[in-house]
């Protein structure tokens, strides 16, 4: 009961900023960054430092020991320069990790699953979904190239050589691909915006129909 009804005010409350920024909304959002931050810190605290800490200290929690202590010199200004150093290992780890991310997790699996798409062993359907694929994610590329010029009106293009004339409109194409993606990107991130809000509304009066029927006795 009690769930149902914070759950209810801090909806409600949220709702609000539909009305305008308030002193509501602006306390649910402190909650919900607060109670975020609370929650981490309290995992960290527990599964990393308690749990890690009181068993065996191993030689190799010095390193991250060491960088953090330099991490807090930073907040002060006769020692922020030894904060530099770990500073710059942050930054260059997660660099890294970004790039091989990016190519282990983006870059190749998505040309490896478009070359492997255009196969007939499905059928001539999966055949031209992944030609289409296959043509979508090149005209794509071709939409980003800088080498293309681009004519702004009829009589510039008119102007240009033809080979030109031809990257002009494979890189329109592109565009429209990338057009209709992102198209369809918002459209699901609409329809799960509403589910969510639709669901929300039904939590406020489920816990409203509970509340009454609580202090009715039915």
């Amino acid at each position: 009961m009690i769930t149902l009804i914070a759950g209810a005010i801090i909806t409600l409350a949220v709702f609000s900023y539909l009305l305008g920024d308030n002193l509501l909304y602006r306390w649910a959002l402190a909650l919900l960054v607060g109670s975020g931050v609370g929650y981490a810190l309290a995992i960290v605290v527990r599964e990393v430092l308690v749990t890690r800490l009181m068993g065996t200290v191993r030689s190799l929690y010095l390193v991250p020991l060491i960088l953090g202590a330099l991490l807090l010199l930073k907040g002060f200004p006769r020692f922020s320069a030894f904060g530099n150093i770990s500073m710059g290992f942050i930054i260059g780890v997660g660099a890294a990790v970004a790039v091989s991310g990016a190519l282990l997790g983006t870059v190749i699996p998505q040309v490896r699953d478009t070359g492997a798409a255009v196969t007939l062993q499905g059928g001539w359907s999966p055949f031209l979904d992944g030609l289409l694929a296959l043509a979508g994610t090149i005209l794509a590329l071709f939409a980003f190239s800088p080498r293309v010029r681009v004519a702004r009106t009829a009589e510039a293009e008119a102007e240009l050589p033809r080979p030109a004339r031809l990257g002009t409109w494979v890189q329109q194409l592109g565009r429209g691909f990338i057009t209709v993606a992102l198209a369809v990107a918002f459209g699901g991130a609409l329809t799960s915006a509403l589910t969510l809000f639709i669901g929300r509304w039904w939590a406020v009066v489920g816990a409203v129909m509970e509340a009454i029927s609580r202090l009715t006795g039915s």
